[in-house]
Formats: C-alpha cells, sequence, structure tokens
C-alpha cells in the first residue's frame, strides 16, 4: 500500500472512530486495569485505555 493510499483509508476511518470518543460507559470508566496493559507500565483506568489509547490507535 502506498503512503498515499495508506493516508486515504486513515482519513475514511476518522468520522467512524470520532463517533465512539465519549462512548464508553462512564461507570466502566473508572475500573482500573493492569499497568502492563498501558502504555510505560503506568497504572490507568479502562475509560483512559478505551478513548484514548485505543481509539487512537484504530
Amino acid at each position: 500500500m502506498s503512503s498515499a493510499e495508506l493516508c486515504q483509508q486513515y482519513r475514511a476511518n476518522i468520522a467512524r472512530v470520532a463517533k465512539r470518543v465519549g462512548s464508553f460507559p462512564a461507570f466502566l470508566a473508572g475500573i482500573p486495569v493492569d499497568a502492563t496493559m498501558g502504555p510505560g507500565n503506568v497504572p490507568l483506568r479502562l475509560g483512559y485505555l478505551f478513548n484514548v489509547s485505543y481509539l487512537r490507535d484504530a
């Protein structure tokens, strides 16, 4: 895949990903996760992983 094709696919996915931001249930967002699941082995909350890490990587 060329760089231009990769960028085009990424841009096409932005709207779908943006709809998911903030959609994670609040009652689950505060649950702490194993530090090894987050970048840098830092303790994080499930909501942060979903709304920041997972969606960004999508």
